[in-house]
């Protein structure tokens, strides 16, 4: 006899599957934008493209697609998930942004500045996300506690022949 498993658990290879398939996902759409970005500016891609950069994306890819596993999760506690979302991608642009601005002789500064500024936009897209969610929630909520009012004359029903 086999020991039953809890539907709640999922196995460590689809976690995994699941890890490396979005982050597959994210690394060609990040790809295609950077290459957009280099196109829009340079309007020439063969002397732009760096194949160390993009490879430090798929680093970049993995984290990110970590996070939105993380996000998404019912095991872990809210505060967990508000906590680990922001590490995570704040953790992969510091293991492609840093080591790409050293690369290209940036001074220090302008490293963490760029941090400091991707934190303060995240900050205010999350404010936004979560202001969203709670308005939708709340009135979900709502619609969930009204009783229901019969909308149509029930006297054929209760008539006595």
């Amino acid at each position: 006899m086999t020991p039953s498993k809890s539907e709640n658990t999922i196995s460590p290879l689809t976690i995994i599957k699941r890890l490396v398939m979005d982050a597959c996902c994210i690394f060609t759409v990040l790809t295609l934008l950077l290459l957009l970005i280099q196109w829009l500016i340079e309007q020439n891609l063969e002397k732009s493209i760096n194949a160390g950069l993009f490879l430090m994306l798929l680093p970049l890819s993995l984290c990110i697609s970590g996070a939105r596993m993380i996000r998404t999760s019912e095991q872990i506690p809210t505060v967990g998930k508000v906590i680990l979302h922001p590490l995570l991608c704040l953790g992969g642009i510091f293991l492609v942004y840093i080591p790409y601005m050293n690369a290209n002789h940036f001074p220090a500064g302008t490293a963490l500045l760029h941090m400091l500024v991707f934190a303060i936009v995240y900050s205010v897209i999350t404010a936004v996300v979560c202001i969203i969610s709670m308005a939708t929630h709340r009135r979900s909520k709502d619609k969930d506690d009204e009783t229901y009012l019969a909308q149509f004359n029930t006297a054929k029903n209760n008539r006595k022949d």
